[in-house]
């Protein structure tokens, strides 16, 4: 299958032949290809119009057989805009379904390894967006580099109102959690059919720019047929889609309908499909109001950092060694009980961005090396093998996807390396248990959504650990308790 050949069955919405994937053995390979396509379709006068990420929900990963990020190219000739309704033709498709999107639109090139503040300062705008989404393989059963090789399965992007950045935050952090709480719901013959938020797109699209920018930067390329055939950052002016996946994160599948009353530049004899522009506000998530700004942060800093807690973190913290990743370093707690003649350098991630600032002052006072890094655990933008040792205390209960995190943990720890926790989760009485279960949708709401019988030993056995785990209950209330520290390896 040559670069040649997935041109030809893009232009005519045909099925490879049987068999013709396997030409694509590895990533790397696939995207080569992709770059000599991409080359063929400037030569023949069409112009990039930005880049899409496709696959940024984990959960979806298994039953596609891809397991990380892809990214393709987007056409001057498959993208455009609406104003509300916008009509697309789904010739020459093959097997279309129909994703919504968040749309990033730049007004300057940002760097690789740009925090998000950086990248909150190139972007212009952001838009609601339609996706229809291609495969030329039948019934959709591919792998990762036959995702790439086929265009990063783009077809058609249609882009809605574009809201300025600044009408919608005043920071990253703010447009963070602005995104992460918009909802989506997506209808069918006017009946809802799925529905979503923005948090499921690797907690909010805004994160997935940055392990975007790595993922291109990392692409290898393409002998150079053309100036433009090596791949680079998104331009100035250029778009990039993101996918945010409905529910359980599956596409919804469309098929090609009959043109409306209203005339369509087919004239009836192709099929088209009509898509009404989904509706960007400012949805605030619920860690976006005043009291998750202003109060939570201080809340869990004195909860945490209680006689109890502060012995518990003695236990572990000064273990560390070499290169450290401190997973969930809020306000910068653990800082005092490194070794400092054991530890050469940490990278602390937390989404929560208000934490920082409290972080700060203990991170100075530490006489550490530490960067501080605004990402969700889930999704760590590191090298496999990267760190001699891995820090989690009090974290794992907040984690939406704790059993992804922990993964990635076990990732980016070097061989040997270790994962040093100490956590509070689910209690061995059965009385407590119950309480646990009858306080939690309370807890969850003023603290953070920190869930109180997370079952700490097996989620570090199902994520390939072999832990060393100590457990019992400390000074405090029963039903928050109950503790379980130590070390692990990769089983």
């Amino acid at each position: 299958m040559t670069p040649q050949d997935v041109l030809h069955h893009t232009d005519m919405g045909e099925l490879w032949p049987e068999g013709a994937g396997a030409a694509f053995a590895d990533v790397p390979s696939a995207y080569r290809s992709a770059l000599v396509v991409r080359a063929q379709r400037i030569a023949r006068g069409e112009t990039p119009r930005g880049y899409k990420i496709g696959f940024t929900k984990r959960t979806i990963w298994p039953r596609y057989n891809v397991y990380a990020l892809i990214w393709g190219s987007m056409w001057d000739t498959t993208v455009s805009s609406c104003d509300g309704t916008g009509t697309l033709s789904l010739v020459p498709l093959c097997q279309p379904r129909i994703e919504p999107e968040a749309v990033f639109g730049f007004r300057a090139i940002p760097h690789t390894g740009a925090s998000l503040d950086e990248l909150f300062d190139a972007l212009d705008w952001v838009a609601p967006g339609s996706e229809f989404v291609h495969s030329h393989l039948p019934d959709w059963r591919f792998v990762a580099p036959q995702t790439v090789a086929d265009g990063g399965l783009h077809a058609r992007l249609l882009v809605g109102r574009r809201v300025p950045i600044a009408n919608l935050a005043r920071n990253a952090d703010q447009l963070h959690r602005t995104l992460a709480g918009a909802r989506v719901c997506l209808y069918k013959n006017g009946s809802l059919a799925e529905e979503g938020a923005g948090a499921n797109v690797l907690d909010s699209p805004l994160q997935a720019l940055p392990r975007f920018l790595v993922e291109l930067r990392t692409c290898p390329r393409a002998r150079p047929t053309s100036p433009q055939a090596t791949s680079s950052p998104p331009a100035r002016g250029q778009t990039l889609g993101l996918s945010i996946r409905v529910r359980r994160g599956r596409p919804t599948s469309t098929r090609p309908c009959r043109p409306s009353r209203s005339p369509s530049r087919d004239d009836g004899r192709c099929p088209i499909v009509r898509v009404r522009e989904p509706c960007l506000t400012k949805v605030p998530a619920v860690s976006e109001n005043w009291y998750e700004r202003n109060v939570l942060p201080y809340l869990i800093d004195m909860a945490c950092g209680t006689g109890p807690t502060r012995k518990q973190r003695l236990k572990v913290i000064p273990l560390a060694q070499g290169r450290v990743l401190e997973v969930g370093i809020g306000t910068g707690l653990n800082m005092p009980f490194y070794d400092k003649a054991c530890v050469r350098a940490i990278v602390g991630v937390d989404p929560a961005l208000s934490m920082h600032r409290l972080a700060l002052r203990r991170i100075r006072d530490s006489g550490l090396s530490v960067e501080l890094i605004g990402l969700s655990a889930e999704t760590l933008v590191a090298d496999d093998a990267s760190f001699d040792t891995v820090v989690s205390t009090y974290t794992l209960c907040t984690i939406v996807d704790p059993l992804s995190a922990l993964r990635e943990m076990r990732r980016v720890l070097v061989p040997g390396g270790k994962l040093l926790f100490s956590e509070h989760g689910l209690a061995p009485d059965p009385e407590v248990r119950v309480w646990q279960r009858r306080l939690q949708p309370w807890w969850g709401r003023v603290s953070g959504g920190c869930m109180l019988d997370r079952d700490i030993p097996a989620l570090l056995a199902q994520a390939g650990f072999r832990p060393d785990v100590q457990q019992r209950y400390i000074p405090g209330p029963r039903f928050v308790s109950y503790h379980y520290w130590g070390e692990a390896v990769a089983a």
